[in-house]
């Protein structure tokens, strides 16, 4: 999950009661944060003024599989395994499906999951999934879901702005 605190875009955790918010980016820091290996964390409260924002986002791709034929919207991880390295810097994105399949592309990671690496431009549309949960500073009774169709060039923003490593 994600959330926007005084401006500023952090990760966002909620576990066993605490919540936090976390970022590798010291220029987003001050005293309050605590850095764990490289990570700094801050212990908030998700009623707190300042934090205008809380969500999650999932990425989808429509692409038509030649093998798995029952699937047309695929969630994707950009940092998921696969059987070689794959980036969205290179138009690589990862889907999986459930079972093992080995055919045109596919690699089993046992009887229960395959995964496959896709590149951007064999897909027909490009779909952003946000839930959520505070907005615009209004902590919401139920979250409140919104799909976004966007070009491929906002989809890899979204994804590369949502990564670990750049939050």
């Amino acid at each position: 999950m994600f959330a926007i605190k005084d401006d500023l875009f952090y990760r966002y955790s909620r576990f066993r009661g605490r919540t936090k918010i976390m970022t590798y980016d010291k220029e987003k820091t001050d005293e309050t944060f605590e850095c764990q290996e490289g990570c700094y964390i801050k212990y908030v409260n998700i009623d707190d003024d300042t934090i205008t924002k809380v969500y999650s986002l999932r990425f989808y791709v429509e692409y038509h599989d030649p093998v798995v034929h029952d699937t047309i919207l695929w969630r994707i991880s950009e940092d998921m395994y696969g059987y070689r390295p794959f980036s969205i810097d290179n138009n690589e994105v990862g889907i999986t499906t459930f079972g093992s399949c080995k055919e045109s592309g596919w690699h089993s990671h046992g009887r229960d999951n395959s995964s496959k690496i896709i590149n951007l431009m064999d897909c027909n549309s490009y779909v952003l999934e946000y839930e959520y949960y505070k907005r615009d500073g209004r902590l919401l009774d139920k979250s409140d879901i919104e799909r976004e169709t966007v070009d491929k060039d906002k989809f890899i923003e979204a994804v590369k702005k949502h990564q670990i490593s750049n939050v």
